[in-house]
């Protein structure tokens, strides 16, 4: 699963802004600037701020915010806030501070009381006096209230409040909720009469001309939509949804969607009950030659490939080739990206403080990790990264540089020696930052895209193959990893 660059001023708003091409134009420069992440780049950032904040306009005064906030200008951040709510007491901000202040309480309050709250919020400030860019929160607090009714099983209240939304996308997202909440309680009846309506609307927003609808929360959960339908029509003896959904989202999404091993057992489990063993055997085999960590769908594959060929069937053969031929792919995918690239001798300090040059390392074949904290792909493979560090201890000729960049918080140093301690990380971690030394970071100076991007160096120190995002699988991580060292010693 892969994450790329969190684009923060993009969306200053709950719910979908479709701003002017003015701001548009401001917004990405506000992105470049916090991406660049340089003294120069923070310094135009806060000009930029400055400028904001003696604007007229909420929304401006409430981008300058965002941008103290990003930059950890805590006093600017709060003096601002307080005048803003100050001097618009029924703007967006105010709109949203009293929201989030009855949405805090809704676990310890009764129905009654919730409801009054969201009343009295809504009179006191109506949806027409805010334009229809600012209109998004009351989607998002009315998801929360209706999600909070379904969770306490207030379900006459969910019937309530479930048809008042302001646009279609999150009025999707809930009736998916609600569906997912009947299924899981095996009332399959009022799961289909939920999720046929947010499937009839995820499918008319993913194939809407409007660019704001298409990328809606609501077009965007299709696949998830599609699987509950699936399900449900599936528990009550109809395999028809399945059948005609499953197989085109997993051909899509090079049978790698989310929530892949339920989907694919849902579409086999279909196929199956119309007696099409042969079909339900090539759609697992589809899958497993593209996803990892699947003993599960293993033991389907098997049970099914010796009702077709017979118990004395050779399947540890199938499976094998399958393997060889997947991670020969692999590789071959790995290589085609094989670039030849001076790599910056690049003096980094690391936890202990000590300059480290990536010359220390020449004659030896070298992975570079870019990472934050704040990126949870990055942090989600450091136990298999660690797995790997462990079984390259004793090489001679494999390193492994982790290097933490972009990062917001203050004291992240602190805050990354901290995570290493309390997780037993042994990673060799150097800190990607502005010094006398270093005027541009070497995340830049290398293009990394986005976090996490594994860099392979080669034993003369050129970059040699770029790779961004990780898989959510600890052995596809490993065999990734594996694969790019098996690449970097084939290059001497």
């Amino acid at each position: 699963m892969k994450l790329y660059k969190l684009f923060i001023f993009s969306l200053l708003f709950l719910g979908n802004v479709q701003a002017q091409n003015s701001r548009d134009s401001l917004l990405n420069k506000l992105n470049t600037l916090l991406n660049a992440n340089t003294v120069e780049a923070r310094s135009t950032l806060l000009d930029e701020a400055t400028k904001l904040k003696h604007s007229d306009n909420e929304d401006d005064l409430v981008l300058a915010n965002k941008v103290y906030k990003e930059l950890g200008k805590e006093i600017q951040y709060n003096e601002l806030r307080k005048y803003i709510l100050k001097k618009y007491p029924k703007g967006i901000t105010s709109r949203q501070n009293v929201a989030d202040e009855f949405l805090k309480q809704l676990d310890k309050r009764k129905p009654k009381w919730v409801e009054k709250q969201y009343t009295n919020w809504l009179k006191k400030f109506p949806v027409s006096n805010f334009e229809p860019k600012n209109r998004g929160t009351y989607d998002m607090v009315l998801m929360q209230l209706v999600k909070h009714f379904l969770a306490t099983e207030q379900h006459h209240l969910v019937d309530k409040y479930k048809n008042t939304f302001i646009e279609q996308s999150l009025k999707t997202m809930t009736y998916y909720s609600i569906a997912e909440d009947y299924f899981k309680q095996e009332d399959f009846k009022q799961a289909k009469h939920h999720i046929d309506s947010a499937l009839m609307w995820s499918d008319q927003s993913r194939q809407s001309t409007d660019m704001k609808v298409r990328s809606s929360f609501g077009a965007m959960m299709y696949n998830n939509i599609a699987l509950l339908a699936a399900q449900v029509d599936l528990k009550q003896g109809n395999p028809n949804t399945a059948l005609r959904l499953l197989p085109d989202i997993l051909s899509k999404t090079k049978y790698q969607p989310m929530h892949g091993e339920t989907m694919i057992f849902t579409l086999a489990n279909a196929y199956k009950s119309i007696g099409a063993d042969l079909d339900a055997f090539l759609a697992l085999k589809n899958y497993a030659m593209q996803n990892e960590d699947i003993d599960k769908v293993w033991g389907e594959i098997q049970a099914l490939y010796k009702d077709l060929n017979g118990q004395d069937a050779n399947f540890e053969q199938l499976k094998n080739s399958i393997e060889d031929a997947k991670n020969e792919k692999h590789l071959q995918n790995l290589k085609e990206k094989l670039v030849k690239i001076e790599t910056p001798n690049f003096e980094l300090h690391n936890l202990a403080g000590q300059t480290v040059k990536l010359s220390d390392y020449k004659g030896k074949i070298v992975i570079l990790d870019f990472w934050a904290t704040w990126c949870v792909p990055c942090i989600r493979s450091f136990p298999a990264m660690q797995q790997l560090v462990n079984n390259s201890k004793n090489s001679d000729d494999v390193a492994f540089l982790f290097i933490n960049t972009w990062e917001k918080q203050k004291n992240f140093k602190q805050a990354v020696q901290d995570f290493m301690s309390t997780n037993s990380y042994t990673f060799h971690v150097l800190f990607d930052e502005i010094s006398e030394k270093n005027n541009t970071l070497l995340a830049n100076q290398l293009n990394i895209p986005s976090l996490p991007t594994k860099v392979l160096i080669d034993k003369d120190g050129y970059m040699r193959i770029m790779v961004s995002g990780s898989d959510t699988n600890d052995i596809a991580i490993i065999k990734e990893v594996e694969n790019l060292i098996k690449i970097g010693k084939d290059l001497e």
